[in-house]
């Protein structure tokens, strides 16, 4: 199986983009009756954000590319996932540590 090792598989990486909202959101509807835990869900997401972030980082230009793509490819369409991948790429280009990866948003969004 030499050569396969490289190939992302893009299907399962949008899987991955689409749970996370998913579970945030299914959480934040679970709790939301409950104003004492309204805190956990806005520490859930901000642990969510970091994952997201700390995978892109740590990614390859291909990966981060397809990662990149699936999220901003959400924000096309009017839902909660849009609200939380919109909130999420403000947050990458206020850290504004890491150039390549707003320049690669940047790329993606111009063809929203």
């Amino acid at each position: 199986m030499a050569g396969t090792s490289n190939q992302i598989n893009v299907p399962v990486v949008t899987a991955f983009v689409l749970a996370v909202p998913w579970i945030i959101y299914g959480e934040y509807f679970n709790i939301k009756d409950n104003m004492i835990d309204i805190q956990k869900f806005y520490e859930i997401r901000k642990d969510s954000y970091n994952l997201i972030c700390k995978l892109i980082r740590q990614s390859d230009f291909k990966m981060r590319e397809v990662l990149l793509n699936s999220i901003i490819n959400q924000i096309k369409y009017p839902n909660l996932f849009t609200s939380y991948f919109i909130n999420f790429v403000l947050l990458i280009f206020l850290d504004g540590d890491n150039e390549v990866i707003q320049e690669q948003i940047t790329r993606y969004s111009s063809f929203l």
